[in-house]
């Protein structure tokens, strides 16, 4: 079939086009990272400032209670404190789920129009358990397969979401455990993720 082809042709047509145009014009990307220490607060959050030999500078800003935004703080923590540092693009999950909706649409009106062809071609050779054919139960009864076809578009579209949130979810995991060497052999990759770097 010619058209459900043409469908995915657009699809992925559009979508790099979109990420290349996204790509040019912004900036470089930012990471929000998690970082569990040893101490009080465990887990601190923020995007990755600076790196340095023994140390690791997050950048948090918080909304005052009037909603606007504040002057960002920057706070240090000694490599002997961190356990584990989490990162994650900023708008991953966002994306993820944008992505995995239009998937599911593409899965689902594929699968719809495929489902469609089938049983309007196979209709005037096959009855069913009423003796009706299946091309005429088309015509006769077009509200039960716009709800077949509704149901299969939801079912791919929630499925793409759920699949495009786990993925766009998921956390880039760097052990520390205190140990400063440990620290040290990452420095490098964790100044990739700095916005105080150029990348």
């Amino acid at each position: 079939m010619k058209t459900p082809a043409f469908i995915s042709v657009l699809f992925f047509f559009l979508m790099g086009s979109g990420s290349a145009q996204t790509d040019s014009t912004s900036g470089p990307a930012e990471y929000q990272s998690w970082i569990t220490t040893y101490n009080s607060p465990r887990i601190k959050s923020g995007i990755i400032y600076e790196i340095r030999d023994s140390s690791i500078s997050i950048m948090t800003s918080r909304p005052n209670y009037m909603g606007y935004p504040v002057k960002p703080e920057i706070s240090t923590i000694n490599s002997d404190l961190i356990d584990v540092i989490k990162l994650r693009k900023q708008g991953a999950v966002g994306t993820g789920i944008l992505v995995g909706a239009l998937s599911g649409l593409v899965v689902g009106g594929v699968i719809d129009l495929v489902y469609y062809s089938f049983w309007k071609n196979q209709g005037e050779k096959q009855t069913n358990d009423f003796g009706v054919a299946l091309g005429d139960a088309i015509e006769r009864s077009p509200e039960y397969f716009a709800a077949v076809a509704c149901t299969i578009g939801i079912a791919c579209i929630g499925t793409g979401i759920g699949i495009g949130a786990a993925v766009g979810s998921v956390k880039i995991s760097i052990p520390i455990h205190g140990c400063r060497e440990q620290f040290s052999r990452n420095k490098a990759m964790l100044m990739g993720y700095s916005i105080n770097h150029p990348r």
